[in-house]
């Protein structure tokens, strides 16, 4: 029941590798999730200049960092941060350097840190494949929906360890 909840992989994983470096404590969680808030920052400064140049880039980065919502993830370890960082890095690869594969796989690493807010923007992605490109857009998004399911899979076949057990507690 755990797996549906504001986690994912992105956060656990390099969480559990932070923990067993520095301790764990609370002080260890709100440093992991700073770096994350600068990573974040970072990546949608390098995103909206190569999309519409530095000024732009700068005075959106100032407006980002005086979101007051922002602040209050950094106290806590939850999966909306990771999940934010990799949906930038996949706009990024689905628009600016044409990755459509990546991209998918960064897109599914978003899903499964906050499903019910990142799973309409895939669907979206693809929709927006299929409306504004001329060539070749079912193999974008072939290769965008391959990406995902690469992550996607593993992981709803994790969500239920056992389906076909009977008596299964997912019941």
């Amino acid at each position: 029941p755990y797996a549906t909840a504001a986690a994912g992989p992105i956060l656990t994983l390099p969480l559990a590798g932070f923990f067993s470096i520095f301790g764990i404590g609370v002080m260890q969680v709100r440093l992991y999730m700073l770096l994350w808030l600068i990573l974040l920052v970072s990546a949608a400064y390098f995103l909206i200049r190569s999309v519409a140049g530095r000024p732009a880039a700068f005075f959106a980065s100032l407006l980002f960092v005086t979101f007051s919502p922002l602040y209050a993830n950094g106290k806590t370890a939850t999966g909306d941060i990771p999940g934010f960082v990799a949906l930038i890095f996949a706009l990024y690869y689905l628009y600016c350097r044409k990755w459509y594969g990546f991209s998918g796989i960064l897109l599914a690493l978003a899903i499964t840190t906050k499903p019910s807010l990142y799973m309409p923007v895939a669907v979206v992605a693809l929709a927006e494949i299929f409306l504004s490109e001329a060539e070749e857009k079912w193999k974008h998004a072939v290769l965008v929906a391959g990406g995902s399911l690469l992550v996607l899979i593993p992981w709803f076949v994790s969500l239920v360890p056992q389906p076909i057990a009977d008596g299964a507690s997912w019941r």
